[in-house]
């Protein structure tokens, strides 16, 4: 006797699961990129010579910034992963979102690295 196959609700339930879970992932990943992106406009900024209180505010600026820009990409990829289950694309969305977002995280340590 032949093993029955998936239904069709038990895929999708599936993968609106993975792609939950991948959004939690893109998460903390989102969370770092705040953390390291932070971190590169500081360094960035302070190579140009700026006094205490410019580069002050910068700082606080950017954490503005970059919160709404975090949060407002956090809302956009969970529409973004579970359109892409429907189309199919869940797992070529994902990467291509984690590797900007891990090119960001590398090049934060990167530049907290260099001897500037």
């Amino acid at each position: 006797m032949k093993k029955d196959s998936p239904t069709l609700l038990h895929r999708l339930t599936t993968n609106y699961v993975v792609s939950f879970l991948l959004w939690l992932v893109a998460v903390g990943l989102t969370v770092l990129d705040f953390l390291y992106g932070r971190l590169l406009i500081v360094g960035l900024v302070g190579l140009t010579g700026l006094n205490y209180w410019r580069l002050s505010f910068i700082d606080r600026a950017s954490v503005l910034i970059l919160g709404l820009i975090g949060l407002i990409l956090v809302l956009y990829l969970e529409h973004h992963y579970r359109t892409g289950v429907k189309r199919n694309q869940l797992w070529t969305r994902f990467a291509l979102v984690s590797t900007i977002q891990v090119v960001i995280i590398f090049a934060g340590l990167l530049f907290s690295w260099l001897p500037i």
